[in-house]
């Protein structure tokens, strides 16, 4: 770039005998414009090239936070298939331990069952495995989801597709509320740990409070249901559920009484928990039982069907059986009524006056028990001849110390 200033200084000197001051400013000038613009396009360079560099770090910084997107989206697949695998593993082991639970109760079961059939009927156990459920009668049933406490449980329940009291609760409720407290009861009485403990309902009706215990104990059910029309609704309930359910209950087809024999019963059209053995009572005057829902029906005594040898205690049984309780009491011994701690039962002076079961209270404290009301207060002897009507009540007596 020098050169060039000394070719426009040169002729100067040839034209000029002297360099004046003059002359020597203009170069400067001249100097310093050209080290001017030479110092601006360098500059301009250095800032184009900054700007690119910076755009090229922008790129990258915008692929580098791309990239790390990309691995965090990574990230939260892993963790979401390893919290499907945790709950899949969870899953499985709840199915385990439900099976081992049931294979359990079926051991207790068997244990304590004396006999499993006579002459007439056996145990109802084709609702398991999904056999076909018997059904000479052609009985219908709807069905429809069981919600106990309004829990979602996602299993279904089988109620009488007619007016029915029962049915109708669990057809817009979703259960009967009546079994709440038997759950409630159980855990609340039952240890957990305790392993040879069995629930025993009779009077099971179509199975509400045999959902109740199977879907919040962890109890082995055994139930008694005499009545076919009953019966088949509960078998099919069962029958939707998963095995490890199944195994945990044993169905008899028969009435509990003093003695064996052969009798009928007989149901009230509009509620079928109103099933009377041996004749009809009617719930008011105006109810009606029609032929077509009188059944024959087999009765064998409680103590000829479970047996009071084995070391299966009863913590919590529920009877209910329209004014029958007297002849139930009478067949149960008193050798089986020693491992029997809690019978939920209802006072029904209608029903057990027309049975002759005047001494119904006396016959439990002959057992052994106390009777306590719904508020936990004491019924006693002064008590048995006052009006009720229908309530329920709870006979008790304390566990034997170990």
């Amino acid at each position: 770039m020098l050169d060039h200033y000394w070719i426009m200084v040169v002729p100067l000197r040839r034209n000029t005998k002297t360099f004046t001051v003059k002359s020597a400013a203009i170069l400067i000038v001249i100097f310093l414009a050209a080290s001017s613009f030479y110092g601006s396009t360098i500059l301009h360079s250095s800032i184009t090239d900054l700007r690119k560099e910076m755009t090229d770090s922008k790129t990258t910084l915008s692929a580098l936070t791309s990239n790390m997107q990309d691995v965090q989206s990574q990230l939260s697949d892993v963790q979401s298939q390893l919290s499907d695998v945790q709950s899949q593993l969870s899953a499985v082991s709840s199915l385990v331990q439900q099976s081992e639970k049931a294979e359990i109760a079926q051991r207790l079961i068997q244990s304590v069952i004396k006999t499993s059939e006579g002459k007439g009927w056996k145990v109802a156990n084709d609702f398991k495995n999904g056999g076909a459920i018997s059904n000479p009668h052609n009985f219908e049933c709807e069905i429809v989801d069981y919600k106990p406490s309004g829990r979602q449980t996602g299993h279904k329940i089988c109620v009488h597709p007619f007016n029915d009291i029962v049915s109708n609760e669990v057809r817009g409720n979703g259960d009967w509320q009546d079994c709440r407290g038997l759950s409630i009861a159980w855990n609340k009485e039952v240890n957990q740990t305790d392993e040879n403990a069995v629930y025993v309902e009779i009077g099971a009706n179509i199975g509400t409070c045999v959902m109740e215990m199977l879907h919040n104990t962890n109890a082995p059910i055994i139930a008694f249901e005499p009545n076919p029309k009953n019966l088949y609704p509960m078998k099919k309930s069962l029958s939707m559920l998963p095995k490890s359910y199944q195994d945990r209950v044993a169905i008899f087809p028969i009435a509990l009484g003093s003695s064996k024999s052969i009798s009928k019963i007989y149901s009230a059209s509009n509620n079928m928990g109103n099933s009377v053995v041996g004749k009809p009572v009617k719930d008011e005057s105006s109810q009606e039982f029609h032929p077509e829902d009188v059944f024959e029906i087999y009765l064998e005594r409680l103590d000829s069907i479970l047996n009071a040898d084995s070391e299966v205690t009863i913590p919590l049984m529920k009877m209910d059986a329209q004014g029958f309780e007297c002849e139930i009491l009478d067949g149960m011994g008193e050798e089986l009524a020693a491992s029997v701690y809690h019978i939920h039962f209802e006072k029904a002076e209608h029903w057990q006056n027309a049975h002759g079961c005047n001494d119904f209270l006396a016959k439990f404290r002959h057992l052994g028990y106390t009777i306590y009301n719904s508020s936990g207060g004491v019924v006693g002897p002064e008590m048995d001849n006052q009006k009720f009507g229908v309530i329920d009540l709870d006979a008790k007596k304390a566990r034997p110390s170990h």
